[in-house]
């Protein structure tokens, strides 16, 4: 059974669509910058049903028509969902670079399969992508069209939202979402260890990369698997790594 409330707001234009209880299924925390006129999702869910779930929570609220995804990096989980919308994509250019890759992939059983075999590590991912995509026939890696190296600054009717390459250890495109005024910063899954095929023993949690991020106008800390962190949560966190 679904959790009761989804759809979180934590901010006048600022809501959330909470991680999924099953972790086996690998649902992102969604955001959502909501105006009279267009909502903006950062990233957009990991298969249409997840994505068309959002799209249920958002219209219970009568939120206006998503109008732009921002994509966080280019992981299945944060980009499956966006061939549900009719939304301008943005991302960074090494995010496009990835997601032109993954597009020439034949998805589908058969071959989620084959990788299995012949990489195992890729079992836990790819069991999950089994699992959430309920069909592949309707499947299709939404490409950006608006694409901007380092930064950029966008203005949703009035909310300044600045987007900025970070990298990482989780991956090398992975960027910030600052909705600026509204105290709120979308860090998603950039200082998380490696994904799990690609990762090692030493690889951990970069508590000193989200530690740089920290600065006096942030109250709360969005990231991609869990509830979002207040900016005291953020630096007890940061304190006890040490």
């Amino acid at each position: 059974m679904e959790k009761e409330i989804l759809l979180r707001q934590i901010t006048d234009h600022v809501w959330i669509y909470s991680q999924g209880e099953k972790l086996e299924r690998v649902e992102p925390v969604v955001g959502a910058i909501i105006t009279n006129n267009q909502t903006v999702l950062i990233d957009c869910g990991n298969s249409p049903s997840h994505a068309r779930a959002i799209q249920r929570a958002l219209n219970a609220k009568n939120a206006p028509p998503v109008s732009t995804i921002i994509y966080t990096h280019h992981h299945w989980d944060h980009t499956f969902g966006s061939c549900v919308f009719d939304a301008e994509v943005i991302a960074c250019q090494l995010c496009a670079q990835e997601l032109e890759k993954l597009a020439e992939i034949p998805w589908g059983p058969k071959w989620l399969e084959r990788e299995m075999r012949e990489n195992p590590l890729m079992e836990k991912s790819n069991q999950a992508k089994l699992l959430v995509v309920d069909d592949w026939s309707e499947l299709r890696i939404v490409k950006p069209n608006r694409i901007f190296t380092d930064q950029m600054s966008l203005n949703v009717d009035g909310i300044t939202l600045h987007l900025q390459w970070v990298g990482g250890p989780h991956a090398s495109d992975s960027i910030t979402v600052e909705v600026v005024d509204q105290g709120v910063l979308f860090v998603a899954d950039c200082f998380y260890p490696p994904p799990f095929h690609l990762r090692k023993p030493e690889d951990t949690v970069d508590w000193d990369m989200l530690n740089r991020m920290r600065k006096e106008s942030i109250q709360w800390y969005v990231h991609g698997h869990g509830d979002p962190l207040t900016s005291d949560e953020v630096l007890k966190l940061c304190q006890q790594a040490e």
